[in-house]
C-alpha cells in the first residue's frame, strides 16, 4: 500500500490494516444489511497469521459465520490454468 492508501485503511479500517483484503472484508461486512450473508473467496492468511490477530477477533465478535471452507493449495488450479495470463 502507499502513504495515501494505508493511511485511509488505518484510519477507517484500523482491525484490517494487515493486508488490504483485510479491509476489504471489513467493508462488506459493513454494507450487508441486517441479517444478511457476505461471500468472499479470500487467501487464507487472516485465518493463521498473527497480524490479522485484530481482524479475527472483530469478524468472531461483530459477525457470524455461517460456513467456511479452507481448500488448501491447488484447488483453483484446473480454472484458473485456462485463463490466460495478462
Amino acid at each position: 500500500m502507499n502513504g495515501a492508501v494505508k493511511a485511509f485503511v488505518s484510519g477507517y479500517y484500523d482491525d484490517g490494516r494487515s493486508d488490504l483484503y483485510g479491509a476489504f472484508i471489513l467493508r462488506n461486512l459493513g454494507l450487508v444489511c441486517n441479517f444478511g450473508f457476505v461471500g468472499m473467496i479470500t487467501i487464507p492468511n487472516w485465518m493463521f497469521l498473527p497480524s490479522f490477530e485484530q481482524l479475527r477477533a472483530r469478524l468472531f465478535t461483530a459477525s457470524y459465520i455461517h460456513s467456511m471452507v479452507h481448500n488448501g493449495r491447488g484447488v483453483w488450479a484446473g480454472i484458473l490454468g485456462a485463463v490466460p495470463s495478462l
